[in-house]
């Protein structure tokens, strides 16, 4: 059996884990008969029933049993019913302790409850009673990997791909780890691996296309976006996804109708919802935007980003208690949201709350302390509060981060020619239009 972990949008994505069966080839027709396989070839509430038919009837014992009763714990993991499960798992090792799939089962079972140690041991145990277990070292490999113990969890999926040179769910697992590492190009080859050995694993596209994006890639990622959403019309993820490349080419039409249908598909899609909002907040459509931003919220309110969304729709409506609320809400949520320390600085400034308004800049700064943009902001609002050495100081690190930062050169100009010094502001909006003018000559990067 595979069953299939939430995928998380930014972090270590989709990851497989595999139950096994205990495979008696002589007894294999014998369990499809009384509907107990162990495997998703039949309905898994039917195989409980049939499980527990062939169970209650006193004909079998010992190791047939056991295969009976691991055949079943996996049909309860596949509905979810981890307790029934985790019994018959417990059942089947009493009565043969020597088979490894029982301790599989069990492993995975306990890592369905987050009990981390006891899935180690189960899963460890499996592979020292059948070391050639391809299943038991891609299991523990996600393991690994699910508490960042990224080395441990490449050695597992290596050994489980040297053991079984066409597992593609070890080459996906292990494509997710270099993912979360940041290797894009190691990760972008597993994922070619398991399309080679699958060309119909709709998930491989989906992540190939959105390590393909982090490169830039965007046409790439398109076309493997929209490769995955042929094999699995009804992934509202893949919808997602692909909407987010779109709108990274500046597709906002395509962009909006992908996150439009991953919310049809799918009307819990909060992330859907909260880049909707975008989209319609960068076209001045406000009361949608609020709309989808106050949905997203509805549905996932602990994520800082639809309130980032929504505080800044407030903003630009003029109704700014309502924006300093969601920003506030933003930086409670994740306190190292830089954006929205800069957001709310942005009220405060509008208030004359310089002082506050400094200490957010400064925040956002500290999160981020190579964004040149940021410093030009408390600039702003220590010429406001009228420390101008405080203001040109920002200007000054606001130029060094970014020479060629035009605007940062024309403000800091305006500001020595409010100090009476015309020689520095001659210089800086000297300086300002060079590079204004060399930015515009300088050739477009292709998309």
């Amino acid at each position: 059996m595979v069953l299939t972990l939430p995928r998380q949008w930014s972090a270590l994505t989709l990851a497989v884990l595999a139950l096994a069966a205990m495979a008696v080839p002589a007894r294999a027709q014998s369990w499809r008969d009384l509907k107990c396989t162990g495997n998703p070839d039949l309905p898994w509430a039917e195989q409980i029933a049939g499980c527990s038919q062939a169970i209650g009837s006193g004909r079998f014992s010992g190791t047939g049993l056991a295969e009976l009763l691991n055949n079943r714990g996996n049909a309860y993991m596949g509905t979810g019913d981890l307790g029934h499960a985790l019994a018959d798992f417990d059942r089947a090792i009493s009565l043969a302790p020597d088979s490894a799939e029982p301790y599989n089962g069990r492993g995975i079972a306990y890592a369905a409850k987050n009990d981390f140690d006891h899935a180690l041991a189960d899963l460890t145990q499996a592979i020292r009673l059948a070391p050639s277990y391809a299943l038991a070292f891609n299991n523990r490999g996600l393991l690994y990997a699910r508490h960042q113990n990224f080395d441990r969890a490449i050695a597992d999926y290596d050994e489980a791909i040297r053991l079984k040179p066409d597992y593609d769910n070890a080459y996906i697992n292990r494509g997710n780890v270099y993912a979360a590492e940041t290797n894009v190009d190691r990760a972008i080859a597993d994922y070619t691996a398991a399309i080679g050995i699958d060309p119909k694993i709709a998930a491989a596209y989906d992540f190939r296309a959105m390590e393909y994006s982090a490169k830039g890639d965007l046409d790439l990622s398109l076309a493997d976006y929209t490769t995955a959403i042929g094999l699995s019309a009804n992934h509202s993820l893949f919808y997602t996804g692909r909407g987010h490349v779109y709108f990274q080419k500046g597709d906002r039409d395509h962009a909006l109708a992908d996150h439009s249908k991953a919310i049809a598909i799918n009307p819990k899609d909060w992330i859907a919802y909260d880049v909707r909002g975008d989209i319609y907040r960068e076209r001045g459509e406000f009361d949608l935007a609020l709309a989808d931003y106050n949905a997203s919220i509805g549905i996932n309110p602990d994520n800082a980003l639809p309130y980032d969304g929504r505080g800044i729709v407030y903003k630009a409506k003029a109704d700014f208690d309502r924006a300093l609320a969601d920003f506030t809400r933003a930086i409670e949520i994740d306190p190292v949201d830089a954006g929205a320390y800069s957001d709310r600085a942005s009220v405060y400034e509008g208030y004359g709350k310089f002082d506050l308004a400094i200490a957010d800049y400064s925040k956002a700064i500290e999160i981020i302390p190579t964004d040149a943009e940021a410093y030009t902001y408390r600039a702003a609002a220590y010429k406001a509060k009228g420390d101008f050495d405080g203001a040109i100081a920002d200007y000054d690190k606001a130029i060094e981060l970014d020479p060629q930062y035009a605007d940062a050169y024309r403000k800091r100009g305006s500001l020595y020619q409010d100090k009476g010094d015309m020689a520095h502001a001659t210089a800086d909006y000297d300086k300002a239009d060079s590079v204004g003018i060399r930015s515009l000559l300088a050739p477009k990067a292709a998309n």
